[in-house]
């Protein structure tokens, strides 16, 4: 039998922080994917690439290709997956073809684990629910919202906290890579406790905003919301270029921006057709701010068997 699904990205988080101590963020899915297809081989292991290669992205620049040691997470998924079902005996193959950058905070780990998993319980012809799948997910690392549909609040540490908030009204981002990498498991070993207390208003200030520009179809709101977490996040993961992204973009006629928390990636954020992103990009590339840059938008599809 055979299964095969995908998982979007995210450009970085709409919001991330604490609340009452508890780690949460709301992640930013947009339309870029990771496809898993995963074969049942009967030969009791699971066996694949252990690096994954990256295909080369519409919106990236010529030489924007990747390799990326995710292949291990991608086993571990289908492997405690087919355990859940009783089934760690059979074993499978798999083969990962992705558009996400790796090491730049897009949840590129994330979506081929989640790929993995669904593909994998496609393939046995049995039902698992996101919940589930976060939850093999969370066993293996720490986790973005993007396996469910819609914008969710998601205690990416241990799943404490989880709440759906709803569909995003239509918005494009201009994603702009500011060049390097954070390893993920690395950068949550770190103890970031004292930080986050200080920065806890902000986040809840940051969370009401989006909430409520979710709930009333308001990317203006969601903006504002994204933008305050941004400019905080900037006491645990300092990027140089922040102040003269956000100039440029309410230039543009922008609404906001966003930043990957743990990553190299920031996110600007538009109503549908209100920026013309071919002059972003000149501004920014003028002023020599950014390696990459993707033009996206919001997506609330979450996993997907194909």
């Amino acid at each position: 039998m055979i299964g095969i699904a995908k998982a979007p990205a995210s450009c970085g988080e709409l919001v991330q922080g604490t609340l009452n101590g508890e780690s949460f963020h709301i992640s930013c899915p947009i339309d870029l994917y990771s496809q898993v297809r995963v074969v049942l081989n009967g030969k009791g292991k699971v066996i694949g690439p252990p690096d994954r290669w990256q295909v080369k992205s519409p919106w990236a620049t010529s030489s924007h290709y990747a390799k990326g040691f995710t292949g291990w997470k991608t086993k571990e998924a289908i492997k405690r997956t087919l355990r859940s079902f009783g089934k760690e005996n059979l074993g499978a193959s798999f083969e990962i073809n992705s558009m996400i950058p790796l090491g730049k905070g897009m949840a590129s780990s994330t979506a081929d684990i989640g790929a993995a998993s669904l593909a994998t319980t496609h393939a046995l012809g049995e039902k698992i629910s996101s919940q589930e799948i976060a939850r093999i997910a969370l066993s293996i690392e720490p986790t973005d919202g993007t396996l469910f549909n819609g914008i969710t609040l998601f205690d990416h540490r241990n799943g404490a906290l989880f709440k759906i908030l709803g569909n995003a009204p239509d918005m494009e981002i201009f994603v702009i890579d500011l060049g390097g990498e954070v390893d993920t498991l690395e950068f949550n070993k770190k103890d970031l406790t004292t930080i986050n207390q200080k920065r806890e208003k902000e986040a809840k200030e940051a969370l009401k905003l989006v909430e409520e520009g979710i709930e009333k179809k308001n990317p203006r709101l969601i903006a504002q919301g994204a933008t305050i977490s941004a400019f905080s996040n900037q006491r645990i993961l300092y990027k140089p270029s922040l102040d003269r992204i956000w100039k440029i973009s309410q230039k543009a006629g922008a609404l906001g921006i966003n930043v990957a928390h743990s990553g190299t990636v920031v996110g600007i954020l538009a109503g549908p057709k209100k920026v013309d992103f071919k002059e972003l990009k000149v501004s920014l590339q003028d002023r020599k701010i950014g390696k990459c840059f993707y033009k996206t938008r919001i997506v609330n599809d979450g996993l997907q068997i194909l």
